[in-house]
Parts: structure tokens; C-alpha cells; sequence
């Protein structure tokens, strides 16, 4: 994102929140809002500036479903957006009274502390993004929205999450293209498009906010069996994973075709930790493998007299076991 010379921006909804709706079941409390932003229509020819308001503007609707659920720590949003005009960013914002707090980023294996100049340009993300103090913090996970920015003023923090860019120009100095040079079809985003987001209020304990985290990253699904006279347990996993600091990213069968197991995950952590895993399944054998599913001989596995799968997981280490069945 590249802002024009003469920038505006568009901080208030032309009308009030429409029909603003609440519903309170047993299990769920809803709250939807309706809203229409007046935006310049684009930017002006010569890119430098946005059209007055005056002269031009187009409305972009946005909807808003807030839902809170019986015994699931968090608040998830639900944001569609019919957007009509080009040329601009839409970002939805945190303010958070903590000045001093610490600011985390979850990222390709690993979760980053921000700070200095981080804290004041985009960011790419994963799942979420964290600001914490000495007592409680604010954790926004997202579905699919890699752009974040922290900015620290007098007051605290401002998280601004990113949900639509329209462009009709790209372009980067380290690809030896001059920004706003190239054409960008269909770009602009000129169309309806929905997003999905959760709010975490939380103490110091951000292993637990991240798990909540994390566990919004994939929508439960359901799936129809026949009719058996079997019994299922109320809970059950393929495996459970003792250490909280151990984070399990993929579970799947071996390249090779073989029956066997592959799970992988890494310590999100920056110290060692001791993991265990109880597996659901018989494990006849199981050894550490190379991201190539080969066998890693540097690195020891166990299966302890309760049957947990033990090992250990060194700072911001990935690990990939192999499970022979």
C-alpha cells in the first residue's frame, strides 16, 4: 500500500449503524450492524490525490455480525463488503491503553516479537497478532488476512487489520519496477466479499490465547456414517500433545505410500521443551525423520511405559516423527 500525496481518509459511516439487530439465544448472543462509508470514487488522473468527496463518491456497504458463544473465550466477526470504489484500503482498528506493551506476530513456524521500526509498517501474519502487558492483553486471530500494522502513540497501541486493498497499479523498487507502474486487472476489487475475524481478551498467558488462535483457523465440519452398532467416545483425538509450547501443523500419511504416520509441528518458544504425545492408534515403532521423511539419526525418540511418544523439541525447532503402525 502506497499512500498518494494528498491522502484522505474516511474514519466515520455517513449514517448511523442501520437496524442494528441483537438476538440472545441459550448458546449464542448475536449482534449485526449495517453501515455505508461515502468513499471517493478513485484516485485522481495524475494518482497524486484522491477525488473530493464533493464531486464524486460511491457508497461501499459493509455488514457486521459479532457473535459471542457460551464457553469459547473469544468474540468472532463476521465482515461483508460491497465495495463500489477503487484506489483505496479498508482496515478495521484496535485501539488498546497499553503504551509500553509487548507486540507478537504469528509467523511461518514461529511466533516474532515486533519492535523499533516494526511497529510502525505493514506486517505479514498468519493466524494472529498479539499486544500484552504485565497483566492482560489483546489478541486479534484472523482467517486469511495476511496484512497487519502496530503503531505505538502517547496514548498505547493500535492494531489495524487489513480486510480489502484496491489497486490498479503495482509495482516494487526490488523488482526494478517503479510503484504505481504496473496495470493490475481486476485489481480494484470491485465486487462483494466477506471476511472473518476473532477478538481475544486474555491475561499474560499467551500460550493459551494463541491456541485459541489458532483454533479458529479451521471451521468445524460434520460427516454423515452409516448406521453401525459401534460406540464412539464423547472426545477423542488422533493425538494429544502434553506440551503447550508444541504447536502440531500437519498430520498425514508418508510420501511413499506406506501406512505410516507423519506428524509434524515446532516449539513456539525460544527455549527447549520436553514434548509428549498420546496417540489414538496402536504405534509399533516410531523414529524422527527429515523434512524429506527419511530417517534423522541425530535425534532421539521414545515410547515410555504409558505409551507416550517423548522427545525433545529444541528453541523454534521443527520436528517431523514417523509413526509406524
Amino acid at each position: 500500500f502506497q499512500s498518494p500525496e494528498r491522502d484522505t481518509i474516511i474514519d466515520i459511516a455517513t449514517n448511523t449503524p442501520l437496524r442494528p439487530a441483537r438476538s440472545v439465544g441459550n448458546v449464542v448472543q448475536v449482534l449485526s450492524l449495517f453501515q455505508i462509508f461515502r468513499l471517493p470514487q478513485s484516485l485522481t488522473e495524475d494518482r497524486r490525490a484522491r477525488l473530493p468527496l464533493a464531486a464524486q463518491f460511491v457508497p461501499v456497504s459493509i455488514w457486521t455480525t459479532i457473535r459471542l458463544a457460551q464457553g469459547i473465550a473469544r468474540v468472532d466477526v463476521d465482515v461483508t463488503v460491497s465495495n463500489a470504489a477503487m484506489d483505496h484500503r479498508l482496515r478495521v482498528h484496535f485501539p488498546i491503553e497499553m503504551p509500553n506493551a509487548a507486540t507478537y506476530v504469528d509467523g511461518h513456524f514461529q511466533v516474532t516479537e515486533m519492535s523499533g521500526e516494526e511497529l510502525h509498517s505493514e506486517r505479514l501474519q498468519r493466524a494472529f497478532v498479539t499486544v500484552v502487558g504485565s497483566e492482560n492483553g489483546l489478541t486479534i486471530s484472523n482467517r486469511g488476512l495476511p496484512e497487519v500494522s502496530i503503531s505505538r502513540n502517547g496514548e498505547g497501541t493500535d492494531i489495524a487489520l487489513t480486510l480489502l486493498r484496491s489497486v490498479g497499479m503495482t509495482g516494487s523498487p526490488t523488482s526494478g519496477r517503479k510503484i504505481g507502474s504496473v496495470p493490475t486487472p481486476k485489481g480494484q476489487c470491485l465486487s462483494e466479499y466477506s471476511y472473518s475475524y476473532s477478538v481475544i481478551s486474555h491475561n499474560s498467558d499467551l500460550l493459551s490465547a494463541w491456541h485459541e488462535a489458532w483454533a479458529t483457523q479451521t471451521r468445524p465440519t460434520t460427516v454423515p456414517i452409516v448406521d453401525s452398532n459401534g460406540e464412539l467416545p464423547a472426545v477423542n483425538s488422533m493425538v494429544d500433545c502434553e506440551c503447550e509450547a508444541f504447536l502440531i501443523t500437519g498430520i498425514k500419511q508418508a510420501m511413499d505410500g506406506s501406512r505410516d504416520l507423519i506428524i509434524r509441528g515446532f516449539n513456539v518458544l525460544s527455549t527447549s521443551q520436553e514434548v509428549a504425545l498420546h496417540m489414538a492408534v496402536a504405534v509399533k515403532k516410531v523414529y524422527c525423520a527429515k523434512l524429506n521423511e527419511q530417517q534423522d539419526k541425530g535425534k532421539k525418540v521414545k515410547i515410555d511405559r504409558q505409551g507416550r511418544v517423548v522427545f525433545e523439541a529444541g528453541p523454534l525447532e521443527i520436528v517431523t516423527l514417523r509413526f509406524i503402525l
